[in-house]
């Protein structure tokens, strides 16, 4: 299988953006061994490595100057792939962004993922398709009786109506995802996430901000696009305790 990598970030004099990640192919988490990516104006980096046997992938980018890291992406929440048998003949096409230090890392600790704001019984892993949109966000705040949901400006994602937008999956949480057939979607897209109730099953809130974008990426067979690192954009209520207070929704 094929996995491309893009990220957008306009480096400084002298600078690079390399990959680094778990296995052979991504240097084994050796600094000296990551992947560099390539450019052409020093904004849209690109690399591309082929996986003989799909497997279960973290990676992260690194800026480096003079063979030196000077700066690198936050990792306390890893970015993770997971491929199976049925993947070794597909292409994966990734559009990252730079993963800065969430205002809120705290939220990403065991405190809170494991015992807070658990999601005890997770969803399982999307569906696949022969020809697959991947979403990725990630929102740490929502406890297990919500979820969030994906609505567009197209049928398959409800064409705005709450009531028929796409539940994403917590398999991963506190990212979620969504894999959509991009046969079904008129493209360019618009899409906002929304705030689920599971045990109401309506919408609690849409994302503020204007609607998210994305142009047709052209998705040939046996091939998925995956665009992660986002963050839905939600008022979440306070929770107030022992001298803090703590945006959730719902504790």
């Amino acid at each position: 299988m094929i996995i491309s990598f893009t990220i957008e970030y306009r480096t400084g004099w002298n600078e690079e953006i390399r990959i680094s990640g778990n296995i052979p192919e991504l240097g084994n988490g050796n600094p000296d061994k990551a992947v560099r990516l390539q450019t052409c104006d020093g904004t849209h980096w690109t690399a591309q490595i082929q996986l003989p046997t799909p497997r279960t992938i973290e990676y992260y980018y690194c800026i480096y100057r003079n063979n030196d890291i000077v700066h690198k992406e936050w990792t306390g929440f890893p970015r993770r792939l997971q491929f199976t048998a049925a993947d070794k003949d597909r292409k994966y096409c990734l559009i990252d962004f730079w993963k800065d230090i969430p205002e809120e890392s705290y939220f990403y600790s065991s405190a809170f993922t494991e015992s807070l704001l658990a999601h005890r019984k997770r969803a399982d892993f999307p569906k696949h398709y022969p020809q697959g949109l991947v979403v990725k966000t990630y929102a740490p705040h929502i406890t297990e009786d919500y979820c969030l949901a994906i609505c567009g400006n197209c049928e398959a994602l409800g064409n705005w109506n709450p009531a028929k937008a796409i539940p994403m999956s917590d398999v991963n949480f506190p990212e979620w995802l969504v894999e959509m057939d991009a046969t079904q979607i008129t493209f360019p897209l618009e899409y906002k996430f929304i705030l689920y109730n599971k045990k109401e099953r309506k919408a609690e809130m849409w994302e503020n901000g204007n609607n998210r974008y994305l142009s047709d990426p052209q998705i040939k067979q046996d091939e998925t696009f995956a665009l992660s690192g986002q963050y839905p954009a939600f008022n979440f209520p306070v929770l107030k305790g022992a001298g803090v207070s703590i945006p959730v929704f719902a504790l």
